[in-house]
């Protein structure tokens, strides 16, 4: 029996492009996996950091159980921003929040969140006695932030 050449080649070229696809295919998802491992690990780090930062496990638990609020669209941009700068160290909230709002997966609530924050930090700039009243204490730190956080609602 012969073989037609031409149909050969189309089948010679069939399964190279199928292979060529397939090759594609497991590069992407080797790329996909490589990128919730890094993600995984950036989120595990920011854990890490925010309980030290917090330094209370009950107070903790309780801004993880709001962050997934926020994500879930429990709450708004403003409440969850709210009860981070009444959470965190003042301090330690220019460090933390780029990190918190990369990770989060919805790319709305990342951008309502950088607004907020950059409201805030637009009226700590106008009004920067209300920021400096925070540097006597966290807990006045907290309680300066969240009212002007307020104000800024």
């Amino acid at each position: 029996e012969t073989v037609d050449p031409e149909k050969a080649k189309r089948r010679e070229k069939q399964e190279k492009d199928k292979q060529f696809k397939d090759e594609r295919i497991a590069k992407q998802k080797e790329k996909e996996e490589a990128q919730l491992a890094s993600e995984r690990e950036q989120t595990k780090q920011l854990v890490k950091e925010m309980k030290e930062a917090i330094n209370d496990s009950t107070k903790f638990e309780a801004f993880r159980r709001t962050s997934v609020d926020y994500r879930e669209g429990k709450i708004n941009a403003r409440q969850y921003y709210s009860l981070l700068l009444t959470t965190l160290p003042k301090n330690r909230v220019r460090d933390l929040f780029p990190k918190m709002v990369a990770i989060l997966p919805d790319p709305l609530k990342r951008i309502k969140l950088e607004k907020v924050h950059a409201e805030f930090l637009l009226w700590e700039s106008l009004y920067p006695s209300l920021g400096s009243q925070s540097t006597t204490s966290s807990s006045s730190s907290s309680s300066s932030s969240s009212s002007l956080a307020a104000k800024n609602q």
